[in-house]
Formats: structure tokens, sequence, C-alpha cells
């Protein structure tokens, strides 16, 4: 006969407790697991004599790793946890059918704990070949020849050895789950409001735990990075949530190396076509394309002699549009707006696209095509890296960021790419004295105190430094000691707002404060003994649209980045500048190449802004909208085209193409361009997997 619970459905609490108490267990269980493979992965792939020098980082990266592993337990024990909680309302006036359920959990369990040591087991063999934790590069083997992948891990690993640990190992779960399901928990339970506010409670805290973080972001795997030293952050990750990673990035993969296909997809048949438009030349059946998209920089004594330090800082959210709304009252500005009147700045200037890895794909290694970080070419060297040029002509090569290295994979990728060396939040916290981080990593002004550590570091090298800051973004922290400009919003702003006043005044000081980290470090360099041999280049990764609507007429605005240059007077050549130049992203290491190279040769993305023989130029954003002094196109699908409204003015008015050659040009240049550099990237992407 079966056990009958009294007449009540307050009783049916009771059940849904003595689920809780086994999930809890099964919970800690997982946890356990997960630090047997972590404590094996340390001992193998790090070893004991280094366990006395990194104790304390090997301890931090143990506790970060609670926290992914505590995300994967919840996960996984998210199906039982529903169940218990249906239980409360339908289970019968019956113990047995909550034993029952007992048991299925037991079974449940059994399967899960065989998944999660598999996931690891191979996530383990997996950095042994690779030297990263599973990410999509563990996809391969749908891409490769998978008959000889799977020979190679026949003969490569101890596939024997393995299936009979992990039937051990099921075995061991197996009597450890029968153990805990045999456990009777006598509670005699009445339910009451209590009882309800308890089990609101416990459901909040799973779904926070589900999250495994209570700031603005779920815990990601960026967060994983928690130092300069690779080997000790591989430490915090465990392989299932490696995969889990690695399936979403599978997802927003598109990284395609069929040349023809992307030609069509760009309307050309031939990649002769587009080269040919785009470079302004005949094309012929012996040229070879690659080395037609390579151009260089004119022999120059001074600069081979005297090399000068340069610096690229790509500012988050660095719009234009904010910067025609500065005031004394509305200070968008701070110590920047001294700093220009020595900078030349250009204002028809568009982002790469209107994204920060997109954007920052583009600048470096002029890919069209993202996200390459997050893609089975990930680990690629590119010739096209703007890191290149200065390594080859003797330079030191720095990447530093104010973000982790873990974000979108920037540790696994940049270091491919040409640098000497990469930095992120992890470094800067080590080396910059009382410096303090944010929601996305580091402040701003603690990246531009570690650049100038490194300009002024000795030796006999110029440096060329890529930086990229994180600060001005949601949800707009700033650091606890700095003190704003005037940030007062006048009314006829206030009536354009798209957001509450307050997430303006937040928006409008954290753009200040990171244009005053900016100004001030051009100010420090300047007035230094660097001054007079360090070039600064500085843009935004894209505009920030969480103020403002944008009407079609206001396409610039709603686009434009500044590009602004501060260079010593040796360096600049030219007595001249236009600063009225049309231009964008691919036009910024040209420039660059140009001001501070001699005879480099480099990846066309682009043209030199300072060259005074040439002024025909356009800027191009998302691959599918460009303009020029002519006006606008939009071919995100059907082209549609524009016309500034009168000389001079930021106002697009729709138009036809009938009597503008000049539209239809700019079009196909536009086009002509995106292909010639997907066809660069491609081809330099299938040789690297050959």
């Amino acid at each position: 006969m079966s056990e009958k619970l009294p007449k009540s459905k307050a009783y049916n609490i009771t059940c849904f407790y003595s689920l809780l108490i086994l999930l809890a267990k099964l919970f800690l269980v997982v946890l356990l697991t997960f630090f047997i493979h972590r404590l094996i992965f340390l001992l193998v792939y790090i070893g004991i004599a280094n366990l006395r020098d990194d104790i304390l980082l090997i301890a931090k990266a143990f506790l970060v790793g609670i926290r992914f592993d505590s995300v994967v337990a919840l996960y996984g024990l998210l199906l039982p946890f529903v169940m218990a909680l249906i239980s409360i309302f339908v289970m019968p006036q019956d113990l047995s059918q909550c034993n029952r359920m007992k048991r299925w959990i037991h079974y449940y369990g059994i399967v899960m704990f065989i998944l999660f040591n598999l996931i690891s087991v191979v996530d383990f063999y997996f950095y042994k070949f690779f030297q990263f934790h599973i990410n999509v590069l563990f996809f391969g083997i749908v891409y490769d020849d998978t008959k000889a992948v799977l020979k190679s891990v026949w003969t490569d690993y101890p596939v024997v050895k393995i299936l009979l640990f992990l039937g051990f190992v099921v075995a061991i779960y197996w009597i450890i789950l029968k153990k805990l399901i045999q456990k009777n928990y006598n509670l005699s339970v009445i339910f009451n409001w209590k009882h309800g506010i308890a089990i609101i409670g416990t459901i909040v805290l799973y779904a926070i735990g589900l999250r495994g973080s209570l700031g603005t972001f779920p815990l990601e795997t960026e967060d994983s990075v928690i130092c300069d030293n690779s080997l000790i952050n591989t430490l915090t990750l465990n392989g299932v949530f490696a995969l889990k990673t690695a399936i979403s990035e599978k997802a927003k993969q598109n990284i395609d190396t069929d040349v023809q296909k992307r030609l069509i997809k760009n309307g050309f048949k031939d990649a002769r076509d587009p080269i040919g438009y785009y470079l302004g030349r005949t094309v012929v059946e012996n040229d070879h394309l690659e080395d037609l998209l390579i151009s260089k920089t004119q022999e120059d004594s001074f600069l081979i002699s005297h090399p000068p330090n340069v610096i690229f800082i790509q500012m988050e959210s660095f719009g234009s549009f904010y910067l025609d709304l500065h005031t004394a009252t509305l200070n968008v500005l701070g110590s920047l707006e001294t700093s220009l009147g020595d900078c030349i700045m250009y204002r028809n200037f568009l982002s790469g696209t209107s994204g920060t890895i997109g954007s920052l794909e583009g600048l470096l290694v002029g890919c069209p095509m993202n996200p390459l970080s997050q893609s089975t070419y990930m680990n690629c060297p590119l010739n096209s890296s703007v890191a290149m040029p200065f390594k080859n002509a003797g330079y030191f090569t720095n990447f530093i960021t104010s973000s982790e290295l873990g974000w979108r994979n920037l540790d696994k990728f940049v270091k491919y790419q040409h640098f000497d060396a990469v930095e992120g939040a992890e470094k800067l916290l080590e080396v910059v004295e009382h410096s303090s981080r944010c929601e996305w990593g580091v402040f701003d002004e603690y990246l531009f105190e570690r650049a100038f550590q490194i300009l002024k570091s000795p030796g006999e090298k110029a440096k060329f430094i890529y930086a990229m800051t994180t600060t001005n973004h949601t949800p707009f922290e700033l650091p606890e000691h700095y003190k704003p400009f005037p940030v007062s919003i006048p009314q006829n702003i206030v009536n354009s707002l798209r957001t509450s006043q307050d997430i303006a005044v937040k928006n409008f000081t954290n753009f200040q404060y990171a244009n005053d980290c900016l100004g001030k470090f051009i100010d420090r360099v300047k007035n230094s003994e660097l001054g007079d041999n360090t070039i600064i280049a500085a843009s935004g990764d894209h505009n920030t649209l969480q103020l403002f609507n944008f009407s079609d007429r206001q396409t610039l605005q709603k686009f434009a980045v500044p590009f602004i240059l501060y260079i010593p007077k040796k360096y600049m050549r030219q007595s001249l500048v236009d600063t009225s130049r049309w231009g964008s992203h691919k036009d910024v290491f040209p420039t660059l190449f140009h001001l501070a190279l001699s005879n480099a040769p480099y990846i066309n993305t682009g043209v030199n802004l300072l060259d005074t023989l040439s002024s025909d130029n356009f800027g191009i954003i998302n691959y599918n909208v460009a303009m020029d002094k002519t006006g606008c196109v939009n071919y995100q699908s059907n082209p549609l085209y524009y016309k500034w409204s009168d000389e001079g003015s930021k106002q697009l008015s729709p138009t036809s193409t009938t009597g503008s050659p000049e539209l239809l040009s700019l079009y196909k240049r536009a086009r002509s361009y995106h292909a010639s550099m997907c066809y660069y990237i491609q081809t330099e992407l299938i040789k690297c997997k050959q």
C-alpha cells in the first residue's frame, strides 16, 4: 500500500522541500566535479612548480571558476527544479509519487553527470591541442575531413582509457546519487504565507544564479580573464560553459571564404572588375590581384632616422553629433576643448560599422566580414594587420584595451595580428597605480596612463599603440573622484530626447569624461619630451544612438564620428589641410602610414587624407551606406539616393540618379571597395587554413 499524506493540500509543500534539498546536494556534487577537473587541469598544464609564485591568482581563478560552475549546475538542474515547483500544485496526496520523482531525478542526474564529465574530458584534450578551451574551432570536425579527424582522435588520444574512466565515474555517481535518493527527509510542513515568500525567494535566487551576476550583464566568457597570465585565466572556465559559448558564437559566425559567392552577392562576376574600379585602373588577366591591393608609402630618409611614436585611440561611442551640442553649460568636451586647438579634426567622417567589434576588425585588419575574432579564423595572422607595417619598420607594437581581453576573444585574436604585447583590464589593474574598474573594464583614465607609461618606457624602438577605450557605455559609470564639468541640458534638447533626462545627463557626462581623458592625454604628451616625436590619432568606434532619433535627412549626424590628429610640426609636411574631405575608418591608417613610415607596403583600404594631390574620396559605414561631397547612397536593400540640400548643408534630400552620374559612381565605388576588401581577406583566410 502506498503511504498517504494527510488530507490537506498544505502538505504538498513537503515534497517540494524534499526535492529542493536533493537538488541542493546535486548542485554541490556538480561543483565538486568541476573542482576536480579544474584541479587536474592545474596540475597538468600549469604544474606544481608554479603554484608558489601564483598561488593568490590561482586561488582567485578557482573562486571565479565557482561562478561559472554554478551557472552550469543551475542550468543543468533547471528542469527538475521546475518540476519540483509544479509538484506544489499538482502532486497527489501520495508520497509514492514524490519518491517516483526522486527516482527520475536519479536517472536524470546520471545522464547530466555523464555529459558534464564527457565535455570536460573533451575540453581537456581540446586545450592540449589548441591551447584554448572549446571554442568555434571545435566545430571544425564538420568542415574538415571528418573521417580523418576521427581517425586522428583514435590514434592520438587514449580513447579506450577515457571510456573506461567515464565508466568508472558513472559507477561512482550511480552510488552517490542512489544514497542521496534513498535519504528520506521527514518534513511535516503546513503551508502558510511564510512558505509562499520562501518559495518566491527561492525562485528569485535561482534566477540570479542562472545569470551568474548581480550586475547589468550576466556572467560571460570575458569575465574569465582575471589577469595577464593566459594560463591562469584558463582555470576559470569549465568545458561546459566554454561549449555553450562556442555554440553561441557559431550561431553568429558569418565568415564565408567562398570568393565567387561573395563577389556575386556584391554584384560582380569576376574579382578583376571591382578591384579595377576601386583602384581606377584596368586589370588584365595576368595581374596578381592581391598585389594590386598593396600600396606603399614614399621613401623618406627623415622618417627612417627619426621614426615617430604613433598611437591610435579607438574611442567608445565617440560620435560627432554630440560635439555640436557643446556649450559652457552643456560641457561634453572637458579638457578636449582646448586640446583640439592643436589638432586636425575631420568631421565628414564615418565609422566603419555601428558596432565596436565590426569597427575594430575593420580598422585593425581591414576585414568587412565579422566577427572574425569569434570565427574559426580567430588565430589567423593577416598581412592586412595595421601593426605589420610598423613591426616591419622596427617598431615595438602594443595593443591595449580597458576591457577584459576575453571580450570577443581579443586575447585569442589580436595576439596573432603582429603585436608584440597585448594588454587588457587585468594588466592595467596590476600596473597602473590606484586604478579601478567599471562594468565594461577599467576606467579610461587608467588606459591613457598605461599608454603614457608605454610611450615613456626605455628602448631604442619607436612605439606603435592601438588603444581601445570602453568607459563611455551604459550603464554610464564614473570614477568616484571625477568632478564633472557642468551638464545642464537646455529645453530645446530636452524636447528632442527619446530617453529620460536623467539618462541623458549620465550619457553626456560619460561622454564628457571620455573626452576629458583624451584631452588630458594629448596635453600631457604635447607638453612632455614626447611631444615632438609622437603622433596621436583618435576616432570613435561608432556614434551613440540612445538619446535621439535621426531621420534620413540626418544620416550624417546619425553615423558620423570625428577623426582627430595631433601631429608634431616636424612630421607635418603639408602647409594646407582640407578638413572638409570625406572619409571613414578605411582612411585612418593609410593616413598614419604616410605620416610615419618610409617605403612601407600596406593594404590599400583607403586614402591618405593629408594628400593634397587628391581631394576625391568617400566614407562608408556598415558596408551599405556611402557618402561623399555629392550626397549619399543607402543600399541596405534597393539603393536609395540622396543629395545635400544646399552647399555646405549637413542635411540630405532624396533624389533620383537622373542627371546625377556622381551618385551612381559613388554607389559603384562603395560596392567595389567592399568586394575588393572581401576578396583580399578571403584569400588571406584560405591561405591560413591551407
